[in-house]
């Protein structure tokens, strides 16, 4: 065998040693590969199969009023119901209501679909104080208002089926109550909260005088419990601590305010965004969720701007560069013309 042909099997060799790896266990093999099994990337439905499987599931959730209030009435325990937790991934609901209006065009849905559908029960900081200064703050506002507060479950808006609110409590046919425990302002006054912006639902005018933020997620989620249980008003309070009053604030259902607001952009989003996800998960199948067409087109957009904004600065760095080259030059040649010597640029 030639000198060459050692050379050659020695190099092969080399390289298969190189490239060696341990082999797996097929257990970790399987866990590994995303496009094994139960984890494997499908194909999406078509469109036509999507729409069709939208109209049949929107078709389940409209309940008759009788259904409604059987729902709302089994629905009492909220969290520690198994029921209310089903119905909840399939309805959008009134506390989520500020980041679904609040996003803009050019913003993936992907995020907030993913905390929707697969986050249900996170134990944040923020909600567990919530949940447990909750009670407290109802009993202190029940005395402080001298109302009694009944307990409420799941209400499902009776056109718009997807959309559901739980109020904290209702006092009478015509009155809701929702209770805000924020940590951020426990143990502090109404005034140093408000002044240092640690709750800013309220703001104060020139004059100096409180007026609500009506662009405050808690105002979102207060109007869209009204316009779905169909009350006119509703009992907002703000908890700081069990030696303080609670502030409190009445407000006033606002049909123009859901309908120019809110309406279009919830629907927009629960029918593009969350629904597709519901029935044709990607997120289970280790591929991205769903953008609808208008914010695929609006994030193009907004790239193609970032793009020719990128473009611009770099003529507007190069232009000045070129202005004081051409400058230079034109003075060496009037130099050399003056001094009847030719003087030529240096190359650069």
């Amino acid at each position: 065998m030639s000198t060459f042909d050692n050379k050659y099997r020695k190099l092969r060799g080399l390289k298969k040693r190189a490239n060696y790896k341990k082999p797996q266990k097929m257990c970790d093999a399987i866990i590994q590969n995303k496009d094994y099994g139960e984890q494997s990337s499908k194909p999406d439905v078509s469109d036509d199969v999507l729409n069709l499987m939208k109209e049949t599931f929107l078709s389940t959730l409209k309940k008759s009023e009788e259904e409604r209030t059987r729902t709302e009435r089994q629905t009492i325990l909220q969290s520690e119901s198994s029921e209310w937790l089903e119905l909840r991934r399939s309805l959008l609901t009134a506390s989520n209501f500020g980041k679904v209006i609040k996003m803009k065009p050019d913003t993936s849905c992907a995020n907030i679909v993913k905390q929707l559908l697969y986050k249900i029960n996170i134990e944040a900081v923020p909600l567990q104080h919530g949940r447990e200064y909750e009670k407290k703050a109802l009993q202190q506002l029940s005395t402080q208002e001298a109302v009694d507060i009944r307990h409420c479950g799941l209400y499902i808006d009776p056109e718009i089926p997807y959309l559901g609110a739980t109020p904290d409590g209702i006092i009478d046919e015509e009155t809701i109550v929702e209770v805000k425990c924020p940590i951020t302002a426990f143990k502090t006054g109404l005034e140093e909260a408000i002044t240092k912006k640690i709750v800013n639902f309220w703001i104060k005018d020139k004059s100096g005088n409180l007026e609500i933020n009506k662009n405050h997620n808690w105002y979102y989620q207060v109007q869209e419990q009204l316009h779905v249980t169909r009350k006119s008003k509703c009992v907002f309070a703000v908890w700081f601590s069990e030696s303080q009053p609670l502030k409190t604030e009445i407000i006033y259902r606002d049909d123009d305010y859901f309908e120019n607001k809110m309406k279009p952009k919830l629907c927009n989003f629960y029918l593009n965004c969350i629904l597709p996800e519901i029935l044709d998960p990607r997120h289970t199948r280790n591929m991205e969720i769903r953008n609808p067409t208008y914010i695929m087109e609006a994030i193009k957009k907004k790239e193609e701007k970032k793009k020719l904004e990128i473009s611009k600065r770099k003529i507007q760095r190069i232009i000045p560069i070129a202005e004081q080259e051409e400058n230079t030059t034109l003075s060496l040649y009037q130099e050399s013309i003056r001094s009847s010597t030719p003087v030529i640029p240096e190359a650069e």
